[in-house]
């Protein structure tokens, strides 16, 4: 299992280490979402890893979960706050999904890329039904 973070390593560590006392295999991958190159970033590091434990880049299943939700009110948020928001919540669960879609594999057509992430406050990735390599459904809600 590979244990996505883009700043807290030491969460990270702590899932990886509860994975492998549970009687799992895991691993880290370092990548800062909602950045310019973040998405490419994480897959570069994946498939690497991948590559090296499997032989291969396919992978089963992707958990979107990051999220970036401000402090206060929405008096608070800035322009800027508000992008980041967008980048990380909404822009960055597109394209991790995007960039999954070829590394899925096809051996279970009825359940192969059923995905679901979530996104604290402000948006949330419902579900996402490709179908032959295109976008058929995809939600963003507020959350």
């Amino acid at each position: 299992m590979a244990v996505h973070y883009g700043t807290r390593q030491d969460a990270a560590e702590e899932t990886v280490r509860d994975i492998e006392a549970a009687g799992g295999a895991a691993f880290m991958v370092k990548a800062e979402l909602g950045t310019p190159g973040g998405v490419e970033a994480l897959y570069e590091a994946l498939d690497a890893a991948l590559i090296e434990r499997t032989g291969g880049k396919e992978f089963d299943i992707l958990v979107n979960n990051a999220a970036f939700g401000p402090r206060g009110t929405i008096e608070d948020v800035t322009e800027d706050v508000f992008d980041k928001v967008m980048d990380v919540n909404v822009k960055a669960p597109f394209f991790l999904i995007q960039k999954a879609l070829p590394r899925l594999p096809r051996r279970r057509p009825d359940h192969q890329y059923l995905l679901r992430g979530y996104a604290d406050r402000f948006s949330r990735y419902d579900r996402v039904q490709p179908v032959e390599g295109r976008l058929e459904h995809a939600d963003v809600n507020a959350g």
